[in-house]
């Protein structure tokens, strides 16, 4: 049972404050439902007369309902007349009369303080009832939440009020009410499928309209047409009772049509506002193609910002829209998104490209769509370089990083790119490459990766592939570059938001590499205290390990070092094999080594390793052997590879073995004082201050200050035993060793030498002593090594 209205309109104290009080003459033109004939009646009080031709009976046209509330006004010129019509032209005409004024729809919806005073008007009335309904189905809703329903219209108010459980029966009346306002400005129901949009602003119509409409319409003429109303903060909002009619209405007319408007909407807010609303508000509506079309197109900003949201979106995605290989790689991919960083885990199982079918898939439809390069080519490559570092195919994701910037490179040829993809797509085909220890090749893409990202300004690929170039660069040596990246990385990261430790590392790691080119071993600690204690999952944990035992060699423990090393490559047997770990974790083991025994480097180092050939070159030298030094060091600066503080180390040693055994002359001086000053750190002097007879000399020609002295003091470099220091064998250790070398065991040198096996095994034991072995093995290697 539905209560009795009230006398008076909700509305009249703040209406009459806005009317001129000596006019005769009112126009009502609003909706049914808003209260206008109870604000009409407000108007005329007990001695007016209201003319409604609301309804425009059959037959009368608005310029007749016009011409009879002028008769009518006419008629009775000392009393107040209240005209209740239609929207018509003729009708607001009759409203511009000087005699007249005018109360349009937007003047008779209730604000929230008016819909909470009809709330309390009613609680407190004698008769109030409400129609009977299952309790708690419905619950209690307050001013603002009746408000947000029913958008002020007095008819939904009091109904709700009245029967809380009526919410269809109001949403249907307030349907047919707006209807002849929205026909009257759009005949075609244009206007109506603005209900399918989450918020309304004008640049949110432009881009939901624009594409399909020549005249766009505004926010006002939503609110002409009685579809949305002011809010308190100045913001517009559409009745959600008036929305959820004229959605299902859609609906049921054509449920293509309303599926469509629905992903037009998604496209519309993803344009307007930050992609993650867009996702929301396509997953909350059930809109799987509107989600599609905002992942396709921005998910690398999700992935910026906020990429928990686009794994949580991705596996929201019906298996009906997203399968394939292709989608299955990147839920794998996004399965490691952590709270700040990508926490990517290490391969299980042993790597087989060949063998591995996603893999080959993914490879089939990359090599597919980069026959047409498009923004979708780019993603497809950015998920299948990703995959293959997943997986542990290494070396095959740094060859993908070479193909996808070819793609890249065709497709913003054509315009077919976004910016912030493209400087994606370079920053991760960078990584690939720095990981297949293409470094060059990585520093170029990074380069590229900041081209692209500065054209958008996006700080948060500046940041990243400014931290990789300084990594790149420190580990090549390039020192002042090292610091020039790293500082901007500073600069572009105060800006990000996810994301920061992770795109921090790289900087971290080369501010590192750059004091131990330093030999400034409190910022090296400072660095590494920026870094987990211990190796962690990120991409670059090989270097991380390296510098570890670094540290370690000089300050800590060689041991602890080689305890590291062995524990990662049996840990992480997999992942221990790409490029950049294989380079790294030999570099370390041989540092840590040569710290424990000076004569246990390896003599054939891994294909490339010239920091390996350098500690080779000079354990060579200080063992006497300055041919073999400068064969190696020949084929050092020969080599195309390296950088410069490899080149730079080369170099100086060969300076070093030109002078060997007496100091370095005044032209080697002169020619160490030339690289130095051009770029050189205190690390290329560091096995020249070795020799005691050089130190002087280095001092003065390089003017290096106290600081810089007692740095180079602090830090000692691998040394060999000189020629003079031989050990001395017997002639029946060498006859010894002679049999070890052939495969004798002690019988058979017993026999062969008419001595008993005892004899043989205490002279055995003497050469072991002597050289510092206890295996066969090394004692042939250390009594080579000393010319035997």
């Amino acid at each position: 049972m539905t209560v009795e209205p009230t006398p008076a309109s909700p509305v009249w104290e703040r209406i009459l404050a806005s009317l001129d009080p000596g006019s005769s003459l009112l126009v009502v033109i609003a909706p049914r439902g808003s209260g206008r004939l109870r604000l009409a009646r407000s108007w005329v009080g007990t001695e007016g007369r209201v003319v409604d031709y609301s309804g425009m009976p059959t037959g009368t046209t608005p310029a007749r309902a016009v011409a009879e509330v002028l008769a009518e006004h006419q008629k009775h010129p000392d009393i107040r007349v209240a005209a209740v019509l239609p929207p018509s032209p003729e009708a607001y005409g009759l409203a511009q009369r000087p005699d007249a004024q005018m109360v349009g729809a937007s003047d008779l919806f209730l604000t929230v303080s008016e819909v909470e005073l009809v709330s309390a008007q009613f609680r407190c009335r004698p008769t109030a009832a409400t129609v009977p309904y299952e309790a708690g189905t419905v619950p209690e809703r307050s001013p603002e939440q009746l408000w947000r329903l029913t958008g002020g219209w007095l008819y939904g108010v009091e109904t709700l009020l009245s029967n809380p459980a009526a919410e269809t029966q109001v949403a249907s009346s307030l349907g047919r009410a707006i209807a002849p306002w929205v026909s009257r400005l759009d005949p075609t129901g244009f206007l109506s499928e603005a209900a399918f949009l989450p918020f309304f602003t004008d640049s949110m119509l432009q881009a939901f309209y624009a594409h399909r409409a020549d005249r766009v319409p505004g926010t006002a003429q939503l609110a002409e047409a009685c579809l949305i109303v002011p809010a308190a903060n100045g913001e517009w909002i559409m009745p959600d009772l008036a929305r959820r009619e004229l959605r299902a209405s859609l609906q049921r007319r054509s449920p293509e049509r309303a599926e469509q408007l629905d992903e037009l909407a998604v496209a519309a807010l993803a344009r307007v506002s930050e992609p993650g609303a867009a996702v929301m508000a396509a997953i909350e509506r059930r809109s799987w193609r509107g989600l599609w079309a905002v992942l396709s197109e921005h998910w690398v900003d999700l992935f910026m910002t906020n990429p928990r949201m686009l794994r949580y979106a991705a596996q929201k995605m019906p298996a009906r829209i997203a399968r394939g290989e292709l989608f299955t790689a990147t839920l794998k991919i996004l399965a490691s998104v952590d709270e700040d960083r990508m926490n990517l885990p290490l391969p299980t199982i042993e790597p087989n490209y060949a063998d591995d079918r996603t893999a080959q898939n993914l490879r089939k439809l990359t090599q597919q769509y980069s026959r047409r390069p498009s923004s979708f080519a780019v993603t497809a490559g950015l998920v299948e370089l990703s995959f293959l570092r997943l997986q542990g195919h290494y070396e095959e994701s740094g060859r993908c990083g070479a193909r996808l910037r070819r793609v890249v490179s065709q497709a913003a040829a054509a315009n077919r790119v976004r910016p912030v993809l493209a400087g994606m797509a370079e920053l991760h085909s960078g990584l690939s490459l720095h990981v297949a220890d293409r470094l060059i090749e990585a520093a170029n893409a990074y380069e590229s990766a900041m081209l692209w990202a500065a054209s958008v300004d996006n700080a948060f690929i500046q940041a990243n592939a400014a931290a990789n170039l300084a990594l790149v660069h420190a580990q090549s040596g390039n020192t002042q570059l090292a610091r020039n990246w790293a500082d901007r990385a500073d600069s572009f990261l105060a800006r990000t938001a996810w994301g920061t430790k992770m795109v921090a590392r790289g900087a971290h790691l080369a501010r590192v590499y750059i004091a131990w080119h330093e030999l400034d071993r409190q910022k090296m600690d400072a660095g590494l205290a920026l870094l987990p204690p211990e190796p962690d999952n990120d991409e670059f944990w090989p270097l991380h390990a390296e510098l570890l035992t670094m540290r370690e060699r000089f300050f800590g423990s060689a041991d602890a070092g080689m305890h590291r090393i062995n524990n990662l490559r049996s840990t992480r047997t997999y992942a221990a094999h790409s490029p950049m770990a294989v380079r790294a974790l030999q570099h370390s083991e041989v540092v840590a080594r040569v710290a424990l025994d000076a004569l246990d480097v390896p003599r054939k180092p891994a294909a490339g390793s010239l920091e390996l050939r350098n500690v080779q070159a000079y354990l060579s030298l200080q063992s006497g052997n300055v041919d073999a030094a400068l064969v190696i060091l020949h084929r050092t600066l020969s080599s195309s590879d390296g950088g410069w503080r490899t080149r730079s180390l080369a170099r100086n040693l060969q300076l070093l073995a030109s002078a060997f055994p007496g100091p370095l002359g005044s032209d080697a001086l002169e020619t160490v004082r030339e690289n130095y000053s051009a770029g050189g750190e205190l690390i290329d002097l560091l096995w020249l201050w070795q020799d005691p007879q050089n130190q002087d000399g280095l001092s003065a020609v390089l003017g290096l200050t106290d600081e810089e002295i007692g740095r180079l003091a602090s830090f000692e470099a691998p040394r060999r035993g000189r020629a003079e220091g031989r050990v001395t064998l017997t002639e029946r250790e060498i006859q010894v060793l002679a049999g070890l070398r052939l495969g004798r065991t002690r019988a058979d040198m017993a026999r062969e030498r008419h001595v008993s096996v005892n004899t043989v095994k205490a002279q055995t034991s003497s050469l072991y002593r002597k050289l510092g072995a206890t295996t066969r093995n090394e004692a042939l290697r250390k009594a080579k090594h000393w010319g035997y």
